[in-house]
């Protein structure tokens, strides 16, 4: 299949790559990552590319979809606003003066702090704003003005190209309402990116309140991780030391405060900072923040010409002057902020703060709908996703770092979210297609908790071996509709890929009670059929057709575990041989039926009314049969043995499974 590359030149003048298509291999997008995206929808809607206005010669393009009282919502009537061109209000408009740095961003009247915190964090980043923001994206001039301003916002898997004009929101004659350059009145980059990403939403009423992890993906399309430090299960010296190696990872980091005060020592309530430096200056750890008004700083302990920062000046460098930029240290940080965001291009999997060489990303899109929104009580009836990890992908210590990013996707960008949680299982046989087996509690996360999020997105690290695995995203409420898009971020790419369908492939899910006890599983899988193999329980002539297994042991303890696809009676007896072949006959089973070993629950076997019969033993060495059963002959029923055992055990021969 064909791999789609484009050249640098290309990246920042047209834009990553489109998605490739269903099956395509892996894409290489502009920072060197992997991608396939893969589309499981019933029902999936074209991506429909915004393509560039047509604005006829010496004229200015006028957006007649988005007029001032759109744009401004409630603020129209309440404020003497004015729709003004840049060249109406400025001398030299210009879309950068000088490059850009954080210290351009200035917020307006409207609530966009949350946004505003994340484009300081990229306004140091050319690279990652030139993503956004392409080179010929505003020649205002030049002659090759026409009005447009075209930048780029990453959703839900594309990079969105939004075309606006450049009217601005003007008070009071030639200020700008909204967001604006405060190092440069001509400067007009921070002006037109804030009203593109209003437009793309509907309104600046629209954006006016948010989480910098939303704005994060927008601007960058990266991983982003929240952390509540109210509930922060690390030591403080641990969340400096991984705040510094995210920002020396050319991570974004914002934080946040609560709303439960207003102006406190500097500090406002409710409101996002961005975090653009972690220091440590004569044994105090101190981040660097700035507030996105470019003004109103924090005033206690280390703020600019404060008894503290003038002890250190000399080891660290900042202005003394309200420009919104100011140190604090790690004490007063943890007391007076309550969330903090992190967001890597890649998934930091080890939580040391940097970006780790995930650099495959296999993006599918699917939806919760119908039958297939189970809700957290039925997590099997929900979308599943099946895929291959190799040994290729092994680190240094011998595991597979696996991350999986769950989106939703929502109309409105305030519309309500959905509870949402991704769960990971070991696939433990794939027999023919037709029957999966599956541990049923599945794979531990290693986050910090592992509980339904209400967030756009959330993500979940795994550690896992080489092997099949299946993937379930689900919301937490049964019959909840929704589509949602998942990211999974590996070392090295995926193999078989692809959905599962219900209606297809029988699923079983296999105990994982005390599993870590055993380092050893092996999985057959069979069916009872009718005049074959289905014999029924001891007191029919027929028990010995019955499915019987082989397995040979050393001393040791061994968990059989019996499971079929819906409830019904079935029973397991373990045998001792002494040199007999296998199948055993009816005559030898009626003698040696009241010798069946015994579990270390003193039972002689399970039978039981239900999908799983459990049975553990402690075994002697030698050799064993195992014999399946339903109730009675001639019922027809899928079945699956899974047998754990702490060391190998050889010579399995399985007979009459089918």
């Amino acid at each position: 299949m064909d791999i789609l590359f484009r050249t640098a030149e290309e990246i920042f003048r047209y834009g990553s790559p489109e998605p490739p298509k269903i099956g395509q291999e892996y894409v290489q997008n502009d920072l060197g990552q992997f991608e396939m995206q893969m589309d499981f929808r019933s029902n999936p809607e074209e991506n429909e590319y915004e393509v560039r206005p047509r604005v006829s010669p010496g004229q200015l393009y006028t957006d007649e979809e988005f007029p001032l009282w759109v744009a401004m919502g409630k603020d129209h009537n309440r404020k003497p606003l004015e729709w003004k061109r840049p060249k109406e209000f400025a001398d030299k408009p210009c879309l950068f003066s000088e490059g850009t740095s954080r210290y351009d961003i200035g917020q307006g009247s409207i609530g966009t702090c949350w946004f505003l915190a994340s484009v300081a964090n990229i306004a140091d980043k050319p690279k990652l704003l030139r993503r956004i923001i392409p080179r010929d994206s505003y020649p205002v001039g030049t002659p090759n003005y026409d009005g447009i301003f075209h930048c780029r916002f990453w959703r839900f898997g594309i990079w969105d190209d939004v075309f606006i004009d450049d009217y601005l929101p003007i008070i009071y004659g030639n200020q700008i309402y909204s967001a604006h350059s405060v190092t440069d009145r001509n400067e007009m980059w921070v002006s037109l990116l804030e009203k593109a990403f209003a437009r793309m939403y509907g309104s600046y009423t629209e954006v006016s309140g948010g989480v910098s992890s939303d704005s994060y993906m927008a601007l960058t399309g990266g991983v982003p991780e929240d952390f509540d430090l109210r509930k922060l299960d690390m030591e403080p010296d641990q969340l400096h030391t991984r705040v510094r190696n995210a920002l020396y990872s050319n991570a974004a980091v914002t934080c946040g405060t609560p709303g439960t005060f207003v102006k406190k020592y500097g500090l406002l309530g409710s409101h996002e900072y961005t975090i653009n430096g972690a220091v440590t200056a004569k044994g105090v750890r101190l981040f660097r923040l700035r507030n996105p008004w470019g003004k109103t700083e924090w005033i206690g302990p280390y703020s600019d010409g404060s008894r503290e920062w003038q002890s250190i000046q000399g080891i660290i460098k900042g202005p003394n002057k309200d420009d919104g930029e100011f140190y604090i240290s790690l004490e007063h940080f943890l007391y007076l902020f309550t969330t903090l965001t992190i967001c890597n291009i890649t998934p930091d999997f080890d939580s040391d703060g940097r970006s780790d060489s995930l650099n495959y990303c296999t993006c599918m899109y699917g939806q919760w709908q119908g039958e297939e929104a189970g809700g957290f009580q039925n997590r099997m009836k929900n979308p599943k996703f099946q895929f291959e990890i190799d040994e290729q992908s092994l680190d240094q210590n011998g595991i597979v770092p696996f991350v999986v990013q769950l989106i939703q996707r929502t109309k409105r960008r305030k519309a309500q979210k959905l509870s949402i949680r991704a769960d990971l299982y070991q696939v433990l046989e794939n027999a023919s297609d037709d029957i999966l087996v599956l541990q049923e509690e599945g794979i531990p996360s290693k986050n910090y908790t592992y509980t339904y999020s209400e967030h756009t997105q959330i993500s979940f690290r795994f550690s896992l071996k080489p092997g099949k695995y299946v993937c379930v995203p689900s919301a937490m409420n049964e019959g909840q509709e929704r589509e949602f898009m998942l990211r999974l971020f590996s070392a090295g790419p995926l193999g078989g890929v692809k959905k599962i369908d219900s209606n297809e492939v029988t699923i079983m899910t296999c105990d994982g009670e005390d599993a870590k006890s055993y380092d050893h599983v092996k999985c057959l899988t069979g069916q009872w059929r009718a005049g074959s193999n289905a014999g029924g329980q001891v007191s029919n002539r027929t028990f010995h057709i019955n499915p019987q297994i082989k397995i040979k042991s050393s001393d040791q303890r061994v968990k059989f575990q019996l499971m079929v696809d819906s409830k019904a009676p079935i029973g397991l007896k373990l045998f001792k041989l002494k040199g007999e072949s296998v199948p055993v006959g009816i005559d030898w089973l009626y003698k040696h039926y009241r010798d069946a070993v015994r579990m270390t629950d003193g039972d002689d076997g399970p039978f039981v009314m239900g999908t799983s019969a459990p049975a553990v033993y402690s075994l002697e060495a030698g050799s064993y049969v195992c014999l399946l059963h339903m109730d009675q002959p001639d019922t027809e029923r899928r079945f699956a043995l899974v047998i754990r055992s702490q060391t190998p055990l050889y010579d399995i021969e399985p007979h009459q499974m089918e």
